[in-house]
């Protein structure tokens, strides 16, 4: 089990209800946003949790009665229909059904895993999270594809291609670290233990000397 992991991919990374389970069983905290084709409830019912059903704007139920899993997508789904007898005589039967004889519902098989993920992405830890994501990872995809040629590979097989990725991603961070500026050095005053008396007067009869050599200097480029 990995400790302290939390995963930040886009949307379009394994946005999906199998996958938001799977982590839950190993106890990842995932911030992943649900992908575009989740709706939450079918259009105009309301899902009841407890009786697991479908009301429908008539305050019809439609029950559960099986699970399908779509073979275009991969997408498993929990199917209602409402009863014939309350769709016989409804009057907005010609608008919803036409036809038919019976409402049809579906909902994503693992919908409490997408409300849990909605409503951790909506939290103050989720936005954090998010800023996280896009100050750090997305600049590096995006320099990576739009300037460093990655948004196409011609090379052939996996060794070849992380051949291609490992020399762009060696130039991102040669570029980086020549555009690296250290911080300014501040000055830091230390105190130096005090010299022994005898270096103190050796110390100013220098600088005697070295006065009275100049002076002597001074006197004989200018003389009286």
């Amino acid at each position: 089990m990995l400790k302290n992991f939390a995963p930040l991919p886009d949307a379009g990374y394994f946005s999906m209800g199998e996958n938001y389970a799977l982590l839950e069983e190993q106890h990842i905290t995932a911030f992943i946003p649900p992908h575009g084709t989740y709706k939450g409830d079918p259009e105009g019912f309301t899902y009841d949790k407890e009786e697991d059903c479908c009301l429908c704007p008539q305050e019809k139920k439609a029950t559960f009665r099986k699970v399908k899993v779509e073979p275009k997508n991969n997408i498993k789904k929990k199917v209602y229909f409402t009863a014939r007898r309350d769709c016989k005589n409804c009057p907005v039967r010609e608008g919803c059904i036409g036809k038919g004889h019976e409402k049809k519902a579906g909902i994503t098989y693992y919908r409490e895993e997408y409300e849990r993920v909605i409503r951790r992405i909506n939290s103050r830890w989720g936005k954090r999270m998010k800023g996280l994501r896009q100050s750090t990872v997305e600049p590096v995809l995006g320099t990576l594809l739009n300037f460093m040629g990655l948004r196409k590979i011609n090379t052939r097989g996996i060794k070849q291609a992380q051949k291609v990725m490992l020399l762009a991603a060696s130039a991102y961070n040669l570029k980086k670290l020549l555009r690296f500026k250290p911080e300014k050095s501040q000055p830091a005053v230390m105190a130096l233990p005090r010299p022994p008396a005898a270096i103190l007067l050796c110390l100013l009869r220098r600088q005697e000397l070295e006065r009275t050599c100049e002076m002597g200097k001074v006197i004989r480029r200018n003389p009286v």
